[in-house]
């Protein structure tokens, strides 16, 4: 028997950038997030045999009164997952180039 969950979201993700120059090479990049999970549509779906060794499937709403999910050895209602949440990245950038300067305007 194969279980699956299925989930289609639209998906929102503001953030904001901050960039500090350290030097003429070096810059510290810092970015905070906040992503948003709009689900639209989200149902279980099950595949396997019967005793008779046909395919047979179905489906199910993930909130159906019949379904609960265990993870961890804790049962809830509830998907156990969730992908809304803050988002914080660091990063350093590193200019590579050289900066050769024109003796033209002398």
């Amino acid at each position: 028997m194969s279980v699956s969950l299925a989930k289609t979201d639209l998906l929102l993700k503001p953030n904001i950038n901050l960039l500090i120059d350290l030097s003429q090479k070096l810059q510290l990049r810092i970015t905070g997030a906040y992503l948003f999970d709009f689900t639209t549509n989200e149902f279980i779906n099950f595949t396997g045999q019967d005793n008779s060794g046909k395919a047979i499937g179905d489906e199910e709403d993930v909130d159906a009164s019949n379904i609960s999910y265990l993870v961890n050895g804790v049962k809830s209602k509830d998907i156990p997952f969730n992908i809304t949440g803050w988002e914080l990245k660091l990063g350093i950038a590193i200019n590579f180039s050289s900066d050769k300067k024109s003796n033209s305007n002398k």
